[in-house]
């Protein structure tokens, strides 16, 4: 896979002139702007892009950060300042779904989702996105128009877009009549013109920004997404019988966010194979609600018969993914959940010596075994 250069930018010596030369065209952040930066369920280095905006002069005053969580828990106010880089002048607010956030009604798309979105967005006269585009296992990629939906969007709103991910379409690195993409660029639209915001989009490899992308938000996105495809998109002569994903920060920090990993490459696995998942999960299982559907499913045929686009709840796609795997592959853990957590999600807890044992075996009978290194974010065809 050819890969472009990367750049650090705490590592250049020149980085005010090679960073203003790439946000030439953004406009200066003025104290009326609200910065909407990712949380830290993404590993956006968004602090290394508002340091280098500081040193080149485009964000001169105090600003405002709402760190647009989606549905995810928001990280604590100490966690968010230092994912925005925000100096004691500036302010942070947390989206919180869960919280007390005022919200205002765009309206319904054409898929008949309701737009509900924080009210703060309102108040300022110019909104900047700081977001990252990758491989999305059923919107496509992240990125783009999911700053502002569903990361400013109230709990419902996201319920009924994300039940789309029940629907034919729904696949990753897809955007052309992928009713997901197309429902979140719709909702966001309505909320904002999207051609009215200022954004910097990238494509990073934990704290290495690979490419950069400035402009309106859809330009911007655009371009980070024909990035995203060359570094991310890994082309393999075969398919594999045992894939051994090692999910990478921030994603291996619960099993809602590592799932992406088996995501990114079932579509190279063969028909009864072997995907072993490696991921510490310290944060156990992550949002409660696909979790709590699979222990009250308790099978993967009754996963498959009870959940549909009908009766959607919010996270019941992920409790689906992880059933329509189990029907047709041997799930393997290795990481810090219990047995009996794993199990739920029709998984088999091994540790790193059983793991180690059955390579080797595996090796032995000439079996063809993917080692994806890049769990979570590199995507196989």
């Amino acid at each position: 896979m050819k890969q472009l250069s990367r750049i650090s930018l705490f590592k250049l010596n020149d980085v005010s002139e090679r960073i203003l030369k790439i946000l030439k065209d953004l406009l200066y952040i003025s104290r009326n702007s609200l910065v909407i930066v990712n949380d830290h369920h993404r590993s956006t280095p968004t602090a290394k892009i508002i340091n280098a905006l500081r040193e080149t002069g485009k964000l001169a005053c105090s600003v405002d950060f709402l760190i647009a969580t989606g549905s995810h828990h928001p990280p604590s106010l100490e966690v968010a300042r230092k994912i925005a880089g925000a100096e004691k002048s500036d302010r942070i607010f947390l989206h919180d779904i869960r919280g007390a956030n005022e919200y205002s009604c765009a309206g319904k798309t054409s898929r008949e989702t309701n737009v509900s979105y924080n009210s703060m967005l309102n108040k300022y006269e110019r909104i900047i996105t700081i977001g990252s585009v990758e491989p999305h296992y059923f919107a496509g990629f992240t990125g783009g128009a999911k700053s502002i939906f569903p990361g400013v969007a109230a709990y419902n709103s996201i319920e009924q877009n994300h039940r789309w991910a029940m629907s034919e379409g729904s696949e990753i690195l897809k955007t052309t009549r992928n009713p997901v993409f197309e429902d979140i660029w719709e909702s966001a639209n309505m909320i904002r013109p999207l051609k009215e915001i200022q954004s910097i989009q990238l494509v990073n490899d934990e704290s290495s920004i690979i490419s950069l992308s400035t402009g309106t938000l859809p330009e911007a996105f655009e371009e980070a997404k024909t990035s995203a495809l060359k570094y991310y998109w890994r082309k393999v002569e075969r398919k594999f019988d045992r894939i051994i994903s090692y999910v990478k920060e921030p994603l291996n920090r619960d099993l809602y966010q590592s799932q992406k990993a088996l995501e990114n490459c079932r579509s190279v696995l063969k028909p009864c194979g072997t995907i072993v998942l490696v991921s510490e999960c310290h944060e156990e299982v992550g949002l409660h609600s696909y979790f709590e559907r699979l222990t009250q499913l308790g099978s993967p045929e009754n996963v498959m018969r009870n959940i549909s686009f009908d009766n959607y709840r919010l996270g019941d796609h992920k409790a689906y993914k992880f059933a329509q795997l189990a029907m047709n592959a041997e799930l393997l853990y290795v990481g810090s959940l219990d047995s009996e957590t794993v199990s739920k999600a029709f998984m088999k807890k091994i540790d790193e010596h059983e793991l180690v044992s059955l390579r080797s075996k595996w090796e032995k009978g000439g079996e063809n075994i993917l080692i994806d290194k890049d769990g979570g974010f590199a995507t196989y065809y």
